[in-house]
């Protein structure tokens, strides 16, 4: 009898426990960081929560909330169960990884208060083209203490829209060992293959790169262009197809897919060259993706591409041809502008990569070390710094290092300080 008593009253113990557990964990406990994003691999911000959960679990207590469902394809398993954790409160530092305003969506209606005292709010921002909407700048000026973007090409277009918070660079979380272990290309296939994985919409210009690549080769057996989009724009997509039909093209393979890492690894591993001609780019992972890999890339001259341009170890060509920068989501407004070439200016680069490929082929292994500095590997100290400072500094710039932050503003200096203490 006694003994029953005793595991009865074990068993009302653990229970008695576990719900203190739960009930402090979903009502009352905070990580450290808070991310406000969203989940999805195959996309450029929606890798970050990820990446940052794995490389910082044991490390840094990091939360999530979700601004969309999340996508598990392609994610370890390890982590699975933080991504979906709750936490009953916000962090002390939050990090907004998604698109700050669109038509159809505000990150205003994720926060109860503007710019709390007891939190620091960092958004991860870019955009494509020269200007950014006004709403962003509202909306950054009002609930945000600090802007990080990864490309310095952003730092003169958010200050000279208006944005007066300090603006940081730190570049896009990338693991590219994968990429970095594989061996490099020792000479090109039969056919010549050029390829591209952009999505398939006007800024991604892959119609040019079409008509640039037929000038070219015309519908010659020895040259292949492969493009796969993960999604399309139908009326984009529409006109792409005619072009195709019209000029009978042989040569050129069009698929729409959402490829697993593995599918897409073997993709870029099996071109030659990996063409990305785009209006504009808020940071450009895949020409760093094939760099890394030793594939010879040509990329657009333009907006956040201009960082791998002026590297000299990709083929660029210049845009001198300014359009309106009109997204899908706004026909009535133009957002600055983005810029394009010339088909004759593409053509003949294609036709200067395939005519010169021994040379294109010797700069690859620089063209992998330069690729190199953008792996997770190499930027996590500076990841760590942004998510748990252990030391922020008031200077002349803007900078996210090792050690510590350095900012021009006195009240980010303050915010930070009041909050460690």
């Amino acid at each position: 009898m006694i003994r029953k008593k005793t595991i009865f009253s074990i068993l009302l113990a653990a229970l008695f426990t576990a719900s203190l557990t739960f009930f402090y964990d979903r009502f009352y406990k905070a990580p450290e960081v808070t991310i406000l994003g969203s989940v999805k691999m195959s996309d450029g911000l929606g890798r970050h929560p990820v990446e940052l959960l794995q490389a910082f679990k044991g490390e840094i207590t990091v939360g999530i909330e979700h601004t969309a469902i999340p996508c598990f394809k392609d994610i370890p398993k390890n982590i699975r169960g933080a991504i979906k954790k709750k936490y009953g409160r916000q962090g002390k530092v939050l990090i907004y990884f998604d698109s700050v305003w669109s038509p159809t969506h505000s990150c205003a209606s994720y926060f109860n208060e503007k710019n709390p005292p007891s939190q620091i709010r960092i958004a991860y921002s870019m955009f494509e083209s020269s200007k950014i909407p006004v709403e962003w700048v509202s909306i950054l000026n009002t609930y945000f203490d600090a802007v990080v973007v990864p490309d310095e090409y952003h730092v003169d277009v958010y200050k000279t829209c208006g944005v007066d918070l300090p603006v940081f660079v730190l570049p896009l979380v990338v693991n590219l060992q994968e990429c970095l272990e594989r061996p490099l290309k020792k000479a090109p296939s039969n056919p010549f293959v050029f390829g591209n994985l952009s999505a398939l919409t006007e800024r991604k210009n892959q119609l040019l790169l079409i008509r640039a690549f037929h000038s070219a080769f015309q519908n010659s057996p020895d040259v292949i262009l492969k493009i796969n989009a993960r999604y399309f724009s139908p009326a984009y997509k529409e006109k792409i197809q005619k072009y195709l039909d019209e000029n009978q093209i042989s040569n050129v393979v069009l698929t729409q897919e959402c490829l697993s890492k593995k599918s897409y690894l073997h993709f870029l591993s099996n071109i030659d060259c990996y063409v990305s001609i785009s209006h504009g780019e808020g940071f450009s992972i895949q020409p760093r993706e094939a760099m890394a890999l030793g594939i010879p890339t040509i990329v657009s001259n333009n907006t956040a591409q201009t960082t791998i341009a002026k590297s000299n170890l990709a083929l660029s060509v210049d845009t001198p041809i300014l359009l309106p920068a009109i997204y899908n989501w706004n026909q009535e407004e133009s957002y600055g502008n983005w810029s394009t070439c010339t088909e004759k200016d593409l053509a003949d680069s294609l036709k200067e990569m395939t005519n010169n490929y021994s040379s294109y082929l010797k700069a690859q292994a620089q063209a992998r070390a330069w690729a190199a500095q953008y792996d997770f590997s190499h930027l996590k100290p500076r990841y760590k710094t942004l998510l748990k400072p252990t030391k922020v500094e008031l200077g002349d710039q803007n900078l996210i290092l090792s050690d510590k932050i350095i900012t021009t503003s006195p009240t980010l200096v303050e915010k930070f300080r009041s909050l460690s203490r």
